[in-house]
This record gives structure tokens, sequence and C-alpha cells, in this order.
């Protein structure tokens, strides 16, 4: 389904300092909601599926030291990702719900962490924040149960991000060709 292609190296400037650029995976049916495991050094993402599958959406993981890519087969519609850096757990979401991914088996584990939940956006910080396809709302992963961010209720979130050090949320709506970037300052959200 992938293949590397090795080019020669070319040189490239970000800021004035010099990079190699390489490619390490050609022909991937466009990758996108991009996490870096950073204790194992594995690229996790989503791509679309092809024609021929009864799926939208693969979740794929890539190792960038080795080059090996696989899909991860366990996980319907696959589409986002998000890993706890300090514990090196990956969570992945799709159609049916939050899943951990299993280093071990190349695998999610069953049963999922939350079920009956379409998985839209995640991140992790301290906790996992998720957004809910279906209501667009964002939630919070806490002791094993979804819980509502009031604040953000009733925002239609697409995309969100957690800014650091003030840990604010940041959201990105879009409605009708709107695109509206709200930011909820701590004070104003009940972080963990």
């Amino acid at each position: 389904m992938f293949r590397t292609k090795q080019l020669k190296d070319p040189v490239v400037l970000v800021r004035g300092k010099p990079y190699r650029k390489r490619v390490i995976l050609a022909d991937a049916n466009i990758p996108y909601k991009l996490s870096v495991d950073r204790c194992t050094n594995n690229l996790f993402f989503c791509i679309n599926a092809d024609e021929f599958s009864d799926q939208s959406f693969h979740s794929a993981v890539l190792n960038l030291e080795t080059e090996a890519t696989s899909i991860i087969p366990g996980i319907r519609n696959g589409f986002a990702s998000a890993v706890d850096q300090n514990t090196s757990s990956v969570f992945l979401g799709g159609s049916d719900g939050i899943y951990l991914y299993n280093y071990t088996i190349n695998d999610v584990m069953k049963p999922a962490l939350i079920n009956g939940i379409d998985i839209f956006d995640m991140y992790f910080h301290k906790e996992l924040y998720f957004v809910d396809t279906a209501s667009q709302n964002l939630f919070i992963l806490k002791d094993g149960k979804k819980n509502l961010i009031p604040e953000a209720k009733g925002c239609l979130i697409h995309h969100f991000a957690i800014r650091m050090p003030n840990k604010s949320i940041v959201t990105i709506v879009v409605q009708r060709s709107l695109i509206a970037v709200v930011c909820y300052a701590e004070a104003e959200l009940k972080l963990s």
C-alpha cells in the first residue's frame, strides 16, 4: 500500500539553518491528523481509504527510524490520534470510539476506552481532550467517562489545540464558509 522513495537529499534552509530534506513515504493517500510518539519515534496519521475499502479512513503508523509503515486494522474509520508523551500512550479515535494502541500487536486494544462515539479530533495534555463528530462538542476523558467542557458547548468545534504555557484552548469553528478562531483563557475553563 505504501512505498518509500529514496531521492537525493536536497538541502533546504529553515530560518537560515540548513536541513536535509528526505522523502521517507510516498504515495500515501492524503496523510493528515499527525501525532508523534517521541519515545518510540513513531508517527501516527490518518489516510483516505481507497475506493475498494468499506471504510472512509484508516489510521496508520510510520516508524521514523526504520521507515516501516502499516495500517492499524482494528479501528473502523480511524481518523484522530493523540499521544501522552510521558507514558507513550497512543490514543486513536474512529467511528466506534477511542482506543489505546498496542505496539506489540500493532493494533488497538479492545474494548474501546469509550464506545459509541465518532471522534473527529483529539489532543492530549494531562488528560485526553476530543471532539465528538456528531455534536461537535469538546470533551475530556476523566475516570473512563466523557465529560463535556461546558464553556465550549454549542461552538460547533471542528479542530482545537491547547496552547501552552497558559493552558488556553484554541478552537477553530467552521460554519458555512465562515472560519472563526476562538480562544478560551485558563480562567474561563476548568482544565485539569
